[in-house]
């Protein structure tokens, strides 16, 4: 008999222990629940004012509304670009901060002209003149640009264009840097130093600038700040016009922190003519316009810069030349080896003389 009592106490306390275990579990879990709901985004929407909830609301349905006129005025621009000469689209477009990516793309004949200079020059004019007139450089590539509605600049009517993120020319034609000056022949006469023939000058993006096109006026001026890359056919110190004697090829010396005073862009400007001429490339590509800056039609200005070279270090002169920074040979080694050859600043003018470009809708890329 006492054996049962017992035996029946010892099961209620079981029971005990459990139920204390279960209500611990119980209440390790709600709490754990809370702390989480507490730290939740929807804590924190439940937990906000009716008024800051609906701030919120209405920010982001005007974001959603904006999108999608974006998405409906870049639509009526692919069924016709003119209509961004129509007054709605403009308040549209300009309500939305509409973005419009272009490419510009030059036709055949496009060129620019580099004359070089004779102050601060890097090398003797005596014995090294400076070639006589300006060069012409054809130019093929295109660049990027966004047109940005609603940005008051340039004046009613002009459409400003965020221009150079992407930038790529190409000129095939050749540079002369350095003549001799005991050259008594007829040319063709050696140069001292020039650009390697047969060999590319590249253009690429060196900063930011923006491009004004009014369709309503017809006008367009915009300029471009590229770094220039160019391979340079360099002759010994020794060499004469007579007895010009052997020639290595030779790149720029590497830039990279981009701040080497060899790595700084030339800046190269237009002005002209701008008009709606909505029509398909050969490619496929929406035209919406076209620009034309040619002279003598459009006097084109006049900008300023340095385009890097190399040559023998041995002759050149002045500060600006940076000490230690040698050029790379790129050529097959000459026997005896070359000089050290260094990198140096030739002043140079630069114009647009022929800019006639199709100014396509959208990131085009660059045809093969």
């Amino acid at each position: 008999m006492r054996y049962g009592v017992r035996n029946s106490a010892g099961k209620a306390a079981v029971r005990s222990r459990r139920a204390a275990i279960l209500l611990i579990v119980v209440a390790s879990v709600l709490g754990s629940a809370q702390t989480a709901l507490a730290a939740s985004p929807l804590a924190a929407v439940s937990a906000a004012s009716p008024a800051d909830r609906s701030a919120s609301v209405a920010r982001v349905a005007g974001q959603v509304r904006r999108e999608r006129m974006r998405r409906a005025l870049r639509r009526e621009l692919r069924r016709d670009p003119r209509a961004v000469l129509k007054r709605s689209f403009l308040k549209r477009a300009s309500h939305v901060n509409f973005k419009l990516p272009l490419t510009v793309r030059p036709r055949p004949g496009a060129a620019m002209e580099a004359t070089l200079l004779s102050i601060r020059r890097p090398l003797d004019t005596v014995t090294y003149p400076v070639p006589v007139g300006a060069q012409t450089l054809p130019l093929t590539g295109q660049f990027a640009m966004e047109m940005e509605f609603g940005t008051s600049l340039g004046g009613f009517g002009s459409l400003p264009s965020r221009s150079g993120h992407y930038v790529s020319f190409a000129s095939t034609g050749g540079l002369r840097f350095a003549n001799f000056g005991d050259c008594v022949d007829p040319p063709p006469e050696p140069a001292f130093v020039e650009t390697t023939p047969a060999t590319n000058i590249t253009m690429t993006s060196g900063a930011l600038t923006w491009t004004l096109l009014n369709p309503f006026s017809g006008a367009a001026e915009g300029d471009l700040y590229v770094d220039l890359s160019l391979r340079s056919r360099v002759r010994r110190s020794t060499a004469t016009c007579p007895i010009p004697g052997d020639v290595a090829d030779f790149d720029l010396p590497a830039a990279p922190l981009g701040t080497e005073p060899w790595a700084q862009p030339v800046r190269i400007a237009w002005s002209g003519l701008f008009r709606i001429a909505p029509a398909f490339t050969d490619r496929g590509a929406l035209r919406l316009g076209r620009i034309t800056a040619t002279e003598p039609a459009q006097p084109q200005p006049l900008t300023t810069g340095n385009i890097w070279a190399c040559a023998a270090s041995s002759v050149l002169m002045g500060p600006t030349v940076p000490p230690g920074n040698a050029c790379q040979e790129v050529s097959a080694p000459l026997i005896p080896p070359m000089e050290a050859v260094g990198a140096a600043p030739f002043p140079a003018q630069l114009k647009v003389t022929s800019f006639d470009a199709d100014v396509l809708i959208g990131d085009v890329p660059l045809p093969p």
